[in-house]
């Protein structure tokens, strides 16, 4: 298996891995995306045998990985991600198979009217699974023209974003960006063109929030995500222009998942879409099942209500570590 090693920010070349990836046609390529603050490297262990090549920041690396040293899976794996809202606080590498992924956009892009879509915004990086599952796979499996800036985020984001004159446009972002997106059109004192929907996830969102970006931004839909990494990324979602009546709700869960609510300890998912493998300390994993450590209720009307993390966990920038 040829096993690239991409580490960087949003940029054209990843858009081309990407590609080139997926259209291997004897599945015998797989891309993991890194995030720029990963060192350790001892992942690498873990993984299907195969060469590996440096991308992106990597580019030109080399590593020797002693004989024996490859895993064995029951498929292969084509995308991977990291994850560092772990109670430990310790990286998990999550790896997909294209099963994973596939059922997860279908699930997601059922909600929406898709004619209604031919360009995606994108917010989050692409080294997240929201910014590389839905940001950059979405637009290349479904033929939407992909739309983000490069490197770091900045406010040359949000000029970008408000360029945009496509009614047919689907953005994605957490509620920070939506947040800096609003401050940035009032203190321009600019209107952006409607749009016809946007996700925002990654983060408790609030009623006044989904408002604002419907009253203020001009989102003619806007819909919530609810996910983890480990999802592929989708859990749940609230669909497109549905209003949420309190702050913090997700929606319904996606039917081809089975999903349970655990008091006190949080929501147990498994299905389609449950990543393919994760590593983590050394331990390769094939999940059954995973428990994600947040605090979720179902109202009497079915809907999802996120209100926390059943752990101490503090978010800085994206980045999340256990108190």
């Amino acid at each position: 298996m040829k096993i690239r090693l991409w580490k960087g920010y949003h940029s054209q070349g990843l858009r081309s891995l990407l590609a080139q990836t997926w259209s291997a046609s004897s599945n015998d390529e797989m891309l993991i995306a890194c995030p720029p603050f990963l060192k350790d490297l001892d992942f690498v262990r873990q993984l299907p045998a195969g060469e590996i090549e440096f991308c992106g920041e990597w580019a030109g690396l080399e590593i020797e990985r002693k004989a024996g040293e490859s895993r064995s899976y029951a498929e292969p794996p084509v995308l991977g991600v990291f994850t560092s809202g772990t109670v430990s606080g310790v990286a998990r590498l999550v790896l997909y198979s294209r099963a994973n992924i596939e059922s997860s956009l279908d699930a997601i892009l059922a909600l929406f009217e898709r004619s209604r879509i031919e360009t995606v915004f994108c917010y989050p990086q692409p080294f997240h699974t929201f910014g590389l599952i839905l940001g950059y796979a979405l637009p290349m499996l479904r033929d939407f023209q992909l739309v983000t800036g490069q490197g770091r985020y900045s406010r040359s984001f949000h000029e970008l974003r408000a360029a945009q004159r496509n009614e047919r446009l689907l953005t994605l972002g957490t509620p920070t960006h939506f947040h800096d997106l609003l401050s940035y059109v009032r203190e321009a004192g600019i209107e952006l063109a409607p749009s016809y929907s946007s996700i925002v996830g990654g983060a408790m969102v609030s009623v006044a929030q989904w408002r604002a970006i419907r009253d203020f931004l001009h989102v003619q839909a806007p819909s919530i995500g609810y996910g983890a990494t480990e999802a592929s990324p989708g859990v749940s979602h609230l669909p497109p222009g549905r209003e949420p009546l309190e702050d913090g709700e997700i929606g319904f869960a996606f039917p081809h998942l089975s999903v349970a609510l655990h008091a006190g300890r949080g929501l147990e998912f498994s299905g389609r879409s449950l990543c393919l493998a994760m590593i983590q300390d050394g331990r390769l994993e094939f999940p059954k099942s995973v428990l994600l450590t947040d605090d979720v209720r179902q109202r009497d009307d079915g809907r999802l209500v996120y209100q926390g993390r059943t752990e101490l966990i503090l978010n800085r920038g994206g980045q999340k570590y256990s108190l």
